[in-house]
């Protein structure tokens, strides 16, 4: 689901900008926000993909009440070390993820997310 459409996300464009500026490097980048819903837990969380860094954030705005939440998630996969060829790999880790998923994932961000470009630190000097 795109971000704008569940109230949850409320504030996300500025959350988005505050990541890349605590924690990218370089100039401007693009970042890729979409949303997922279990009906059955009635969890919404996002999954934000931001190549520049080669990373995959589970975000899970409803919990933290703080504009800055973003940039404070420590659920991050990192797609040079942490992604596998297969559910066998993955086992029982909690932060392995299959290169199914991840291109699953990357294509469900483009069709249903929002992409945005944003400045990173280097471009703000």
């Amino acid at each position: 689901m795109s971000p704008d459409s569940d109230a949850v996300f409320h504030g996300w464009r500025g959350q988005v900008q505050e990541l890349v500026l605590r924690r990218g490097k370089g100039g401007k980048q693009s970042v890729c926000l979409v949303g997922q819903a279990d009906r059955q837990s009635a969890v919404t969380q996002g999954i934000v993909i931001w190549p520049a860094q080669k990373q995959v954030i589970t975000w899970h705005p409803s919990t933290v009440d703080d504009p800055k939440s973003l940039a404070d998630e420590t659920n991050v996969i990192d797609t040079a070390k942490d992604v596998v060829a297969s559910d066998a790999e993955v086992g029982t880790s909690t932060y392995l993820v299959t290169r199914k998923w991840l291109t699953d994932t990357e294509r469900a961000c483009r069709r249903y997310g929002v992409t945005v470009k944003v400045e990173g630190p280097e471009g703000r000097k």
